[in-house]
Order: C-alpha cells, then sequence, then structure tokens
C-alpha cells in the first residue's frame, strides 16, 4: 500500500479557477517581459520528450519568470500529477496559449498540492 493514499488519486481539476489565476500571472510576467518560455524549456529537455526534472523547472520559473516559491510548488504538482519528478512542460506552454485545458489535467487534490507546497516552503 502506498505511503500517502493521496498519492494515487488522480481526477479532473475542480480548482481550475485557482490554477487559471496563476497561469494568468505567469502569463502576464511572460508577455510583459517578452520570456521567450518554450524556447528555454526545451533547450533544458536534453532528450526532447517534453519533459525536464523539477530541478530544471524550479531553475527557469525562478531566473526567467520570477515565480514566487509557493507558486513554483503548486506548478510542480499540477505539471506532474502522478509523482513522477517530471514535468510536462508541454501541457504548461498549451495551457498558456489556451487556458481551457486547465480543467483537462488530471491532478492530486488540491489539499495535497497546497499541503506540499507549503511544507517545503516551511521547512526551509
Amino acid at each position: 500500500m502506498p505511503k500517502d493514499e493521496r498519492d494515487k488519486k488522480l481526477y479532473k481539476a475542480p480548482y481550475h479557477e485557482f490554477i487559471d489565476i496563476k497561469i494568468g500571472k505567469l502569463k502576464q510576467y511572460i508577455i510583459k517581459n517578452n520570456v521567450d518560455l518554450e524556447k528555454i524549456l526545451k533547450e533544458h529537455d536534453e532528450k526532447r520528450r517534453g519533459f525536464i526534472n523539477p530541478v530544471q523547472f524550479d531553475y527557469i520559473m525562478t531566473q526567467f519568470c520570477k515565480v514566487e516559491e509557493e507558486d513554483l510548488k503548486i506548478f510542480e504538482n499540477f505539471f506532474d500529477p502522478s509523482g513522477t519528478k517530471q514535468i510536462n512542460y508541454r501541457e504548461l506552454i498549451a495551457i498558456l496559449e489556451d487556458p481551457a485545458r486547465i480543467s483537462q489535467v488530471p491532478v492530486r487534490e488540491m489539499d495535497y498540492i497546497l499541503s506540499t507546497g507549503l511544507k517545503k516552503e516551511n521547512s526551509n
């Protein structure tokens, strides 16, 4: 049995408005500062599979997009819903282009996503 049963629970995002706000802020920053996020993400994807690891993701999002730590952890969990430690950046780019896709991404429970981000932030 998994250590945390919530890790296995995937379902459609019932809180798309929350993620939509976070994505909206990210999109505003990208446009305002002329950040070519897709190009930057692809440069870090050595295997060209559409995935990068959380360390690469953290670096890109903090250095190029100035994403705050709390939001960073929420994005990590949203774009890696099964906890594989691989961030699906193609999905991020698709959602930036079409925010309606947010509700199509399977995610962990919202309380898990938030508590994980807050736990990591509080442990620093």
